[in-house]
């Protein structure tokens, strides 16, 4: 089963595909979280889903879908996409940055929905382990604990954790004078 890993509780975000057959990870992208965050995180989703599919051995499922005649030599590399490559998601949510935790979610949110593929969360208590931090030691670790099908931290949408209450100052635009 594969993977998408999404942490952005961290200041270094991190994303990957991880292999719970293979106990590895397939690829892993990491940035230091600027006020860009959404944008950058979709594209670096983008660009970790295309390189994956690049290194992907074509040629036996070109092969496998002409014998099968299912679709054409043209349609496959269209087809090779988040929906045919990626099996669930791991988000992480928390505890972390307010805006940097609710974008990582809610992307997980959105691409588990709209894909149909299952989803879990990660919550770690100190997202400041600086020397001892490993994205793929945690999720090697967190898929291991229990099977994955019928692991407890499987859900339907996940929802970010915080240390505090959000602060949330009103804007000055809409307070009538």
């Amino acid at each position: 089963m594969k993977i998408l890993v999404i942490q952005t509780i961290r200041k270094e975000v991190e994303i990957m595909i991880y292999d719970t057959e293979k106990k590895l990870s397939l690829n892993l992208i990491k940035w230091i979280s600027e006020k860009n965050e959404l944008e950058v995180l979709i594209k670096n989703i983008d660009k970790l889903l295309n390189e994956k599919v690049k290194l992907r051995n074509l040629e036996s499922e070109l092969g496998m879908m002409k014998r099968q005649n299912t679709k054409s030599e043209s349609d496959m590399p269209n087809s090779l996409s988040f929906a045919n490559y990626i099996d669930g998601i791991l988000v992480f949510v928390g505890i972390g940055a307010f805006s940097a935790t609710r974008i990582g979610v809610t992307v997980a949110n959105v691409l588990s929905n709209f894909g149909n593929k299952k989803l879990w969360e990660a919550f770690i208590s100190d997202p400041d382990l600086e020397l001892t931090w490993n994205l793929e030691m945690f999720v090697k670790n967190y898929f291991d604990e229990a099977e994955i099908s019928n692991n407890p931290r499987k859900v339907k949408i996940a929802i970010p954790k915080y240390k505090t209450k959000p602060n949330i100052t009103p804007s000055n635009k809409f307070i009538a004078k």
